[in-house]
């Protein structure tokens, strides 16, 4: 009899299990202010929701577990993030340490109404390839990154000193590096552009060469090389 209880109980567990609604994903992952999943449809295997930041729609998010994955102790998911304008696809795989790829392409219009703060266009789009790394969920840190983000070029407008300005730049790639670093070049016949980092405090450093003050039409003085760092920009993004 005692056989026939358990068993009877592994199947009852096993079937909240497999049917745990989807909802009980944003119980595990509560909304904030800047991120939320809404109307979470399906179970929590395998499931959809509506991604929210900041005010602004993302898009859908469809995710799958790996079920067998979970014998490990190292859950693979696959999240994918869809919309018109945007499409993401990302492999999570871990608890604690999270490793992780991501692949996909962003028109650059989504973030218009970001960018038209700091008084800027960027057009065309970029394209996420093979980016990799490691979060460390306790420390809230992304370590071992690795990968290239690319940009398609396209003319570019912003306000300087009150003047509206435009230029046409080439296209370009960002090299990420561990830690939250970033160097782009053009990737044709390489050309040392920009440096970016993301700082522990929240500030990113944005370095900039003297060849691309030229591409901007707005010559550097001095004769340091094109490829030296002339501009340094710090500002506090989170």
């Amino acid at each position: 009899m005692k056989r026939y209880i358990t068993a009877g109980m592994a199947v009852f567990f096993a079937s909240i299990l497999i049917f745990a609604p989807a909802s009980l994903v944003t119980r595990l992952v509560p909304p904030t202010t800047q991120l939320a999943l809404l109307e979470p449809r399906g179970s929590i295997w395998n499931g959809t929701g509506s991604v929210v930041a900041s005010g602004q729609q993302l898009g859908q998010l469809i995710w799958q577990v790996d079920v067998l994955s979970l014998f490990t102790l190292a859950p693979r998911v696959q999240w994918n993030l869809v919309q018109p304008l945007l499409e993401i696809h990302v492999t999570t795989i871990g608890i604690n340490e999270v490793t992780f790829a991501v692949n996909g392409n962003a028109d650059l219009a989504l973030l218009a109404p970001l960018l038209h703060q700091y008084d800027l266009f960027i057009p065309g789009s970029v394209t996420l390839i093979d980016i990799t790394g490691v979060f460390d969920v306790p420390e809230e840190t992304v370590n071992e990154l690795a990968g290239t983000v690319n940009w398609s070029g396209g003319q570019v407008r912003y306000v300087l000193s009150g003047q509206l300005s435009e230029s046409t730049l080439p296209e370009m790639n960002a090299d990420l590096s561990d830690p939250l670093q970033a160097t782009v070049t053009t990737p044709e016949e390489p050309i040392h552009l920009l440096e970016a980092e993301l700082t522990a405090t929240g500030f990113i450093k944005i370095g900039m060469t003297k060849m691309l003050t030229k591409m901007l039409h707005r010559p550097w003085p001095g004769s340091d090389p094109d490829h030296a760092i002339v501009l340094v920009v710090e500002e506090q993004i989170l």
